[in-house]
């Protein structure tokens, strides 16, 4: 490649911004994690399972009554696959079942609007230039005065010997970070944020700059 190109290439690299993606700011597992990494259940389905999950509360019925969110739960549970239909089946009983359910499910019938994985992108200027995209699983915008709640799902399963309490702990220090900058999209407005844990059907939530 002629000199000429190469630099031409290098310039326009440098002007170009960077692109971040919130869930590249999870902490997971590294090489130092190994040890911890393998105390970990082994999960049925994997990211193919977090994506029908996403997708089943994607077509979650907030605002209906329990009749219909029982049928839209019934609904994605026939769209799983064979290999994780149990532990879905398991884990939507643990989520009817949720305080998250039914605080939801009366602020969208009082109002509030719930928009389901929504996708985002923001221009961050400074010595990097960069701009920040991804994908929200769900807003509520709640009544005016009100803050946003940005609310995720994780499927991670309990290692072993975790109780529910250090499973949500970890949770907020692996995807904490994922969220934080979710909420930026919002800023200067205070954001509630929240992750709710498929395997043991609780959340935990907090508000940006906050405990």
């Amino acid at each position: 490649v002629p000199k000429e190109v190469r630099r031409a290439a290098e310039r326009a690299r440098a002007l170009t911004p960077l692109r971040v993606r919130p869930s590249g700011l999870a902490h997971l597992p590294g090489e130092g994690d190994r040890e911890e990494a393998v105390l970990l259940a082994e999960p049925a389905g994997g990211k193919d399972y977090g994506s029908w999950w996403h997708d089943a509360l994607a077509r979650f019925p907030w605002a209906g009554d329990d009749a219909a969110q029982a049928q839209a739960m019934a609904e994605a549970l026939a769209r799983a696959e064979p290999g994780w239909r149990e532990r879905g089946a398991a884990e939507l009983a643990r989520f009817a079942e949720s305080n998250e359910r039914f605080v939801l499910g009366a602020a969208a019938r009082g109002g509030a609007a719930m928009l389901a994985e929504i996708p985002f992108t923001r221009a961050e200027s400074g010595a990097a230039p960069c701009h920040v995209e991804g994908v929200m699983a769900l807003v509520m915008l709640p009544r005016p005065g009100e803050p946003t709640l940005i609310f995720d799902w994780k499927t991670d399963r309990l290692a072993v010997g975790e109780s529910p309490a250090a499973l949500l702990a970890r949770l907020r220090a692996t995807y904490g970070p994922q969220l934080e900058e979710y909420a930026r999209t919002f800023a200067p407005e205070p954001v509630r944020l929240a992750l709710f844990a498929t395997a043991i059907g609780r959340g935990i939530e907090w508000t940006r700059g906050g405990d």
